[in-house]
C-alpha cells in the first residue's frame, strides 16, 4: 500500500501521528501507540475533532499499512525525524497539501516522487532572501508553544462559561434568594462573551513565525476583513507564505503543487 511505502522511506527512527475516523484500525495497539499529542506532532484540526493517534514507525506499523488502504481514512498525516517535522500531508492528501522539508534532501524527495505521493514539486524559498529572517529551531518552538497557549486558554475560557451558565441555571432559585439573580446573570454572560472574544482575537491574530504576517488571513495585516473573520480558522498552513503550522524546519520548505 502507498502509505506503507511512504513510511519506509522515512525509516525506523520516525515517529507519525495519525488524524481522521481511526476507531476501526489497529493502529492503537501498535507498540508505543498513544492518542496523545507531542510538541511536534500536534493536532492539525482542532473543531471538529478528529481520532488522533501517535506511534513510531517500524515493521509493525508496516504490517498494518500492507493490509488496509488508510488513505481514505486519515485526514492528516505527519512523520517526525530527529525532533523535526519533515513530513505532512493534510486534508486527505489535498493536491496543494503535501509538505516536505527540504532538510530531508533531494533523495528522499524523489524516492516520494517515485512511489508516488507526490507527482512533482516547487521549491518555497526567500524570494528575496532578505524577506524573511532566518530562525532557529527553538524559535519555532516557541512560536508555536504560545499559538498553543492562546488556543488551550480560549477553549478554557468556552468550557467555564459553559459551565457556569449550567450552574446558574441550576442553582438559580437559590441565588434569587440571597443576590438579584437576573442582573448578576446577564452581567456574568456579558463578561464572559467579552474575555471570550477578547481571547479569540488574541489567537486569530497569531502571526506566522516565518513571514511575521497573519496566519490566518489571504491578505496582510487586515484585522477588519472578510477573510479575516469569516474564513478557515483552522486552516493547516499560513494563507500567506504557505509555511505548515506546527513545523520547525527553516524557511525553505517543498510543497507539492
Amino acid at each position: 500500500m502507498l502509505l506503507s511505502r511512504l513510511t519506509r522511506v522515512f525509516g525506523d527512527h520516525a515517529l507519525i501521528s495519525f488524524e481522521g475516523e481511526l476507531s476501526k484500525t489497529d493502529l492503537a495497539s501498535l507498540p508505543g501507540a498513544t492518542n496523545q499529542p507531542s510538541r511536534v506532532l500536534d493536532r492539525v484540526t482542532m473543531l471538529p475533532q478528529f481520532q488522533f493517534i501517535r506511534c513510531p514507525v517500524g515493521e509493525e506499523l508496516n504490517k498494518i499499512l500492507d493490509k488496509i488502504d488508510l488513505r481514505a481514512k486519515v485526514v492528516h498525516l505527519q512523520i517526525e525525524l530527529a525532533g523535526r517535522l519533515v513530513f505532512a500531508s493534510y486534508d486527505h492528501f489535498a493536491r496543494d497539501s503535501v509538505w516536505v522539508s527540504a532538510d530531508v534532501g533531494e533523495t528522499v524527495v524523489q524516492s516520494l516522487k517515485d512511489i508516488g505521493i507526490i507527482s512533482d514539486y516547487s521549491l518555497y524559498e526567500n524570494v528575496p532572501s532578505s524577506r524573511y529572517p532566518v530562525r532557529s529551531t527553538e524559535d519555532y518552538q516557541k512560536a508555536w508553544e504560545d499559538y498553543r497557549f492562546r488556543r488551550n486558554l480560549h477553549l478554557l475560557i468556552l468550557m467555564v462559561g459553559a459551565v457556569a451558565i449550567i450552574g446558574l441555571a441550576i442553582f438559580g432559585e437559590k441565588l434569587e434568594q440571597l443576590v438579584d439573580f437576573q442582573r448578576v446573570f446577564r452581567f456574568s454572560i456579558m463578561v464572559w462573551l467579552l474575555v471570550a472574544l477578547l481571547v479569540e482575537l488574541w489567537r486569530v491574530s497569531f502571526k506566522c513565525p516565518r513571514c511575521g504576517r497573519l496566519f490566518w488571513d489571504r491578505r496582510p495585516g487586515l484585522l477588519w476583513s472578510w477573510s479575516f473573520w469569516f474564513g478557515n480558522q483552522f486552516h493547516s498552513h499560513c494563507l500567506q507564505c504557505g509555511f505548515p503550522a506546527g513545523a520547525t524546519s527553516d524557511h525553505t520548505t517543498l510543497r507539492a503543487p
